[in-house]
C-alpha cells in the first residue's frame, strides 16, 4: 500500500487531494462516523471507524469525507488487499433515534434522555447538549449543559434534575440535541423538547413599596364615571420622610388624588411643616371644601383609608377615625385619572409626595370600613368591586396593577420622573427594647434544652447602644457559673457570643468574627453541629469552639431581650428570633435570609422550636412552646422602618 498525499483532518468536508482511494485513520478513544457526501452535499453514506483504527474507502474523486478533526485521511494506491467500508445498501447504516421520560417537569423533578441506536458499536461516544431561551447551568443540579453518553448495546441514557430555586422565572423549554462529534457539529437523530414548569413561590405581593421623591408621580387612566360614585374605600399605606423640609414653595404633599382646576373629586395630602392630614373634596367638578387634622411624622408606615358610605365620607388613619364629613357624588367626572404621589392642579412635581406609598387599592360599591378598626396586617388584595391595586410589586407600573373586569382603568400606569421601587413595606415588624428592663418570658420547657444535639438559634438585631451585656434568649439569671443557669446567647459589648454552663462546674462561650456596629442591621446566629459551636455575624464564622463537658440542662424560664445575670437589658430593634432543634443550619459562610420562616435556609418545621418578633405585637409568635408574656416594661411594636 503506497500513501500519495499528506494526511488532511475531516473536521470538515474534504476532497483528500481528488483521491478515489483514501485511508483513514481515527486517533480518537471513540468510534467515530464518517460521512461520504456528493459535490452538492447531499450524502451518499456513512460509516463506522473503530477507535485507533484503519479503514479504506472508495469514493469518486470530487466526493467529500467529514468526521473530525482526530480523524486523518490521505490518498493512496489501489491494492486488490484493500477491504473497503462500501456505503452502499449492503453496508449497515447506523441509525439514531431518542425519547425522553417526561415533556414537562417541575422544578425540583428529574427527566431521562433515552439513546437508541441500529448499527452502532459498543463504545461509541455521543455528545449530548442541552439549550433554550433563559437556559443556563444552573437549572440543573449536575450545573453542566454538555456531557457525554456511550453506547452499549445500541442504547445509551442520562438524566438531568431541575434545581429549585426560589426565582419565578415562568415555564422554559429545554432543547436536547445529540452529535456524533465531540465539537457538536453533527447532529445525529430527532431534536426533544423538555417544559420546566416553575414551581417557585414568588414573592409576595406587598413586598414593594414605590419612592417618591417629590418630583415623579404616576397617573392611572379613567374613562368612565364609575369612581366618586355610590360607596367606595380608597386606601392605601404612607411612610413620609419630607415632613419638616418646607422645600419648593409649597407646604403640600399630595399621596391619593383626583383633583385637578374644573374636575375637583377628592385629594389626600399631607402638609410639609406639621405632619397634618388634609382632605379636600368636590362634586366631580366644582370644590366642595377641605379639612386637616394631625396626623402623621416622618419615617413610619400609616394606612390611610377614605370611605364614603351613604352622604357619610371618612378618613382613617392607623384605622382610627380622624375625619368625618358631607361628601356629594362625584359622578359627573369621567375623564380626569387617579394621581399617585401627587395632584395635577398646576405642576404635580410642586405638590409631589416625599416618602414610600404601598397598596394603593380603590373599591367603588363597598364602604369597607364603617367605624374603627385594626388596620391590615398582609398585603392588600382584589375584593369585590376593586377597581385599581397597585404599588404591590418590583415595576411600579404594568405588572403589579390589578384591573378588575368592568374596571374604569383604560390603560397602564404611567409613570412619570422615574418613580422607583424598594422592599421595605409596611407588613413587617421590628420591636423595639428600650434597654430600661423590658424584656419577654417563658415558661420552663424541654425546648431550651441543648444540652444534645445539632441546633440553630438566629435573629436580626438592630443595637443603639453597646451596653456590657445585653441578652438576645437564654436561660440565665444568675452570675457565672450557677447550678440554675444553662447557656445564653447575647452580645458583650459589641461581640456577639454564646455561653453555657457546662456539667464539670465551670461556664465556657464562643465569639462571634468581628465587632458589631450600632445602628446597623445584624444577622446573628450561634449553631451546634456535632459536638463544635460557633457563632456567626452577617453569615460569617467565628472561631469553632468544641464544647466541654455537656451543657448544663435547668428547669428554668426563659428569656428575650433581658434578664442576664439580673439585668443585660437589650437596647435595639430585634426581628425573627428563631430556635431550630436537630439541624445546624449553617456550616460554612453564607448570605443570611432577609425574613427567616419555618423553612427558611433548609430549616425542617417541626423542628422549629421558637419563631418569634415576627408578629405585629411583641408576645405574638409563629411558633412557640408556651405564652410569651411581657416581664418587664413595655417593648414597643414599630412597622418596619429599615428592614433587615
Amino acid at each position: 500500500m503506497k500513501i500519495l498525499s499528506a494526511e488532511y483532518n475531516l473536521d470538515s468536508p474534504t476532497i483528500v487531494s481528488y483521491a478515489s482511494v483514501v485511508r483513514i485513520y481515527n486517533g480518537d478513544s471513540s468510534n467515530i462516523l464518517v460521512t461520504r457526501k456528493a459535490t452538492g452535499g447531499t450524502v451518499i453514506g456513512s460509516f463506522m471507524v473503530p477507535a485507533g483504527k484503519v479503514v479504506y474507502v472508495e469514493k469518486d474523486y470530487t466526493d467529500t469525507l467529514d468526521a473530525n478533526a482526530n480523524v486523518k485521511a490521505s490518498k493512496t494506491a489501489f491494492s486488490p488487499m484493500m477491504s473497503f467500508a462500501l456505503m452502499s445498501a449492503a453496508d449497515p447504516v447506523p441509525t439514531y433515534t431518542h425519547s425522553v421520560s417526561a415533556t414537562s417537569v417541575d422544578e425540583g423533578n428529574s427527566f431521562t434522555t433515552t439513546i437508541s441506536t441500529t448499527n452502532v458499536d459498543d463504545g461509541t461516544n455521543l455528545y449530548w447538549e442541552l439549550s433554550g431561551s433563559g437556559i443556563t447551568s444552573g437549572d440543573f443540579s449536575s450545573g453542566a449543559l454538555t456531557g457525554t453518553a456511550s453506547i452499549s448495546n445500541n442504547s445509551a441514557t442520562f438524566s438531568h434534575t431541575i434545581d429549585e430555586d426560589s426565582t419565578t422565572e415562568g415555564t422554559e423549554t429545554i432543547t436536547i440535541k445529540v452529535y456524533s462529534d465531540s465539537g457538536r457539529t453533527e447532529q445525529v437523530g430527532n431534536t426533544l423538547s423538555v417544559n420546566i414548569a416553575d414551581t417557585s413561590t414568588a414573592p409576595p405581593a406587598g413586598e414593594w413599596s414605590s419612592v417618591f421623591t417629590g418630583s415623579n408621580y404616576m397617573l392611572a387612566p379613567v374613562s368612565t364615571g364609575a369612581l366618586n360614585s355610590a360607596d367606595y374605600t380608597y386606601e392605601c399605606w404612607i411612610y413620609p420622610t419630607g415632613i419638616g423640609s418646607n422645600t419648593g414653595g409649597t407646604n403640600y404633599m399630595a399621596f391619593l388624588s383626583r383633583w385637578k382646576a374644573g374636575d375637583y373629586c377628592f385629594i389626600l395630602e399631607v402638609f410639609k411643616n406639621n405632619g397634618n392630614l388634609l382632605f379636600a373634596w368636590g362634586n366631580g367638578s366644582a370644590y366642595q371644601g377641605q379639612t386637616n387634622v394631625p396626623a402623621f411624622g416622618n419615617n413610619q408606615w400609616y394606612h390611610v383609608a377614605l370611605v364614603r358610605s351613604g352622604t357619610s365620607g371618612k378618613v382613617y388613619v392607623n384605622g382610627i377615625e380622624k375625619i368625618s364629613v358631607t361628601v356629594p357624588e362625584a359622578s359627573s367626572n369621567n375623564t380626569e385619572p387617579v394621581c399617585i404621589g401627587s395632584f395635577l392642579d398646576g405642576d404635580p412635581t410642586t405638590f409631589g409626595f416625599v416618602g414610600r406609598i404601598q397598596d394603593v387599592r380603590m373599591v367603588n360599591g363597598v364602604a369597607l370600613y364603617t367605624s374603627n378598626f385594626t388596620p391590615p396586617t398582609t398585603p392588600l388584595t382584589n375584593v369585590s368591586s376593586c377597581k385599581l391595586l397597585c404599588c404591590k410589586d418590583k415595576d411600579p407600573t404594568t405588572t403589579v396593577v390589578n384591573r378588575l373586569a368592568g374596571s374604569p382603568y383604560n390603560g397602564p400606569l404611567t409613570n412619570y420622573g422615574s418613580v422607583t421601587t424598594t422592599s421595605v413595606d409596611p407588613y413587617t415588624y421590628n420591636h423595639y427594647f428600650d434597654g430600661s428592663g423590658d424584656y419577654l418570658s417563658m415558661a420552663s420547657s424541654s425546648d431550651w434544652d441543648l444540652s444534645s444535639g445539632d441546633f440553630t438559634l438566629e435573629a436580626w438585631i438592630y443595637r443603639t447602644a453597646n451596653p456590657g451585656w445585653s441578652g438576645i434568649l437564654g436561660q440565665w439569671e444568675y452570675n457565672n457559673y450557677n447550678a440554675n443557669n444553662s447557656w445564653v446567647f447575647e452580645s458583650v459589648s459589641t461581640t456577639m457570643s454564646f455561653y453555657y454552663c457546662s456539667t464539670n462546674g465551670a461556664l465556657y462561650n464562643a465569639d462571634g468574627p468581628s465587632a458589631m456596629s450600632q445602628n446597623v442591621w445584624h444577622h446573628i446566629a450561634a449553631t451546634r453541629s456535632g459536638n463544635t459551636l460557633n457563632v456567626w455575624i452577617d453569615g460569617v464564622k467565628g472561631a469553632d469552639h468544641t464544647i466541654v463537658g455537656t451543657i448544663q440542662s435547668v428547669s428554668r424560664q426563659a428569656f428575650i431581650g433581658g434578664n442576664v445575670a439580673g439585668s443585660g437589658w437589650f437596647q435595639g430593634y430585634m426581628t425573627d428570633l428563631k430556635l431550630t432543634k436537630g439541624q445546624a443550619l449553617y456550616t460554612g459562610n453564607f448570605t443570611p435570609s432577609t425574613e427567616l420562616t419555618l423553612t427558611s435556609d433548609g430549616s425542617t418545621d417541626s423542628n422549629v422550636k421558637l419563631m418569634c418578633m415576627d408578629q405585629p405585637t411583641p408576645t405574638a409568635y409563629t411558633r412557640a412552646p408556651g405564652t410569651i408574656s411581657s416581664a418587664g416594661g413595655t417593648i414597643d411594636p414599630y412597622r418596619a422602618t429599615t428592614g433587615p
